[in-house]
């Protein structure tokens, strides 16, 4: 890859299958909990929440932010949850996942690891993803939102900060910076997904 070309992926790229990541993002740390499944139903997901109830300190009341994913709603997560009562759930809004910090990482782990990545089988993508989290905790710190409810009223000198975060994640730069600009004038139309 040389600057000013565009990445290129050889006609022999073969694809060995995907692998679900389940990963919580302790808040106060930034530190993160991940597990590496064949598949993302019901089962692993409470495998997941097990995992995480015997990490994380008893005594200590547990808020979950998910996403709107089906998975998380099932009887059986429903009974999980009765069973424990320190945990409660918050759901985002539909379509915006981005207001989950663990989104955060998880565009960190696309940038650093999957985009360019090599992997060879399934078991080398887990091991990989697993060696990833591994490396990022030592290092890690809480995410610092700052955006504070109101509407800027000049055009931001970094882009990442107008989400309101240190990290760039969920809005594309294009649309954030676009939506921006429209404020700025006054126009209040609807825009489209795309940025136009």
């Amino acid at each position: 890859m040389e600057p000013g070309k565009a990445a290129r992926r050889e006609f022999e790229y073969e694809r060995h299958g995907v692998q679900a990541l389940l990963a919580a993002l302790l808040v106060h740390t930034g530190e993160v909990i991940g597990e590496v499944y064949a598949r993302n139903t019901r089962i692993e997901f409470l495998d997941f929440l097990d995992q995480l109830e015997a990490q994380i300190l008893a005594g200590k009341e547990v808020h979950a932010i998910l996403d709107n994913l089906q998975v998380h709603k099932t009887p059986e997560v429903k009974q999980w949850l009765e069973d424990h009562p320190r945990w409660t759930f918050h759901f985002t809004p539909t379509h915006a996942s981005w207001l989950n910090q663990i989104e955060l990482f998880f565009s960190i782990l696309t940038r650093r690891l999957l985009r360019r990545g090599i992997f060879t089988s399934k078991a080398d993508l887990k091991t990989q993803l697993l060696a990833f989290i591994e490396r990022y905790n030592p290092t890690a710190k809480p995410f610092a939102w700052t955006y504070q409810g109101k509407p800027s009223t000049h055009e931001p000198k970094q882009p990442d900060t107008e989400l309101g975060c240190e990290h760039r994640g969920g809005v594309p730069h294009q649309y954030r910076l676009q939506r921006q600009r429209r404020r700025h004038r006054g126009d209040h139309r609807a825009i489209a997904a795309d940025g136009g």
